[in-house]
């Protein structure tokens, strides 16, 4: 089974740091996109001497990691993939970073052409965006549009605007807690840290303070440690640990309960759990859709046919409980043409209790009889 897991950008700081060592001068010998719902998947096949996990896996906008494994791709590209393709294969990758405190990476290219930069943006809804040597967009996998910025080709790229958190000095780092002060210190560390209820609550629960106490509560003792805790989570060296409620962290998590699984790096245990296997074919799924479109033209089918089995039965109800009167009535009208009928009709003001429906069929109204 698949796991969806979404880095925090202190997860990515950890992971950047991880990995970045292994790609620095890997050759680009392949890009490929696929689109699986709202997600993008994006892989670099790159070749390094020594290096076993040949793919650099992008599932946007949740994770990234190394494999040995080949995601499965479309057959026919898109149109973004070839761009990339046009412009990075071959190329050496040159640099790997997180931007600040961002869910941002950029990955310098080098060409025979120029140094390009690939952005991968993991803030939802994510984007893959291209640049040239004069941060001028080349490709942009989605079109996007924000009061700050715009993700366009021919537009300048601009980085997301926050605070960057990255180098956060203690006495910062407790000023922007106590503006959340009348706040639970779970919500205002997830808040104003920007990295998730989960991490928020590890670090209390390390610290020994209640997640429910309003930040004002909180001494400045505690806040301290809290900060050093952070700072040394952040920092830490990272390992990949799989806890039984399916999440993935790069660090020890006591308030997660028992470790199901530990790797030897996180990016092993994100590409173990979140390798983006392929779904169902397509073939598949719509052999699926048509069957649940006949059922349900079934339904509708069924359910006009008990709403009309309703009416004919009030009808056989109305005809059984008047038979005397009808038969009355018919007799009266029985050897005459419609046009004799209607004459009749007219003669004795009877428009409300018979009517002309065509040159074959009268009605009667029951209630006027």
């Amino acid at each position: 089974m698949m796991i969806e897991k979404t880095l925090s950008w202190a997860e990515i700081r950890i992971l950047t740091r991880e990995i970045t060592g292994k790609l620095k001068g890997a050759r680009i010998n392949k890009v490929s996109i696929r689109m699986d719902d709202k997600k993008t998947i994006l892989n670099l096949k790159i070749h390094k001497p020594n290096l076993e996990e040949k793919n650099l896996c992008f599932i946007i906008p949740e994770c990234f990691f190394l494999s040995g494994k080949n995601p499965t791709m479309p057959t026919k590209p898109y149109q973004t993939t070839m761009l990339l393709r046009k412009y990075l294969s071959g190329g050496f990758i040159q640099e790997f970073r997180q931007i600040g405190s961002e869910r941002v990476i950029e990955i310098k290219i080098s060409t025979k052409e120029m140094i390009y930069s690939l952005f991968l943006e993991f803030i939802p809804p994510g984007n893959v965006v291209l640049t040239d040597k004069d941060n001028k967009i080349l490709v942009a996998h989605s079109k996007q549009k924000w009061k700050d910025r715009t993700i366009k080709r021919g537009e300048e790229y601009h980085l997301p605007s926050s605070e960057d958190l990255s180098g956060i000095k203690e006495r910062d780092f407790i000023n922007l807690l106590k503006e959340d002060k009348d706040k639970k210190i779970v919500v205002a560390l997830a808040r104003k840290l920007r990295v998730g209820g989960d991490i928020s609550e590890e670090l209390l629960e390390r610290k020994n303070v209640n997640k429910n106490q309003k930040v004002e509560g909180v001494s400045s003792e505690k806040l301290k440690g809290i900060f050093k805790e952070f700072k040394s989570m952040v920092d830490s060296e990272s390992h990949g640990y799989l806890y039984e409620k399916a999440n993935i962290f790069p660090f020890g998590m006591k308030s997660c309960g028992e470790v199901e699984k530990e790797y030897e790096s996180f990016s092993k245990a994100l590409a173990d759990n979140c390798f983006p296997e392929k779904k169902a074919v397509s073939k598949h799924n719509k052999e699926i859709k048509k069957i649940k479109q006949i059922i349900k033209s079934q339904e509708n089918k069924i359910e006009e046919m008990e709403q009309k089995r309703e009416e004919m039965l009030e009808k056989g109800n109305a005809i059984y409980s008047n038979y005397q009167k009808i038969a009355k009535v018919l007799e009266l009208l029985k050897g005459h043409s419609m046009e004799e009928i209607k004459e009749k009709i007219k003669e004795g003001n009877k428009e409300d209790v018979v009517k002309i429906k065509d040159k074959k069929r009268i009605g009667l109204n029951l209630d006027k009889i």
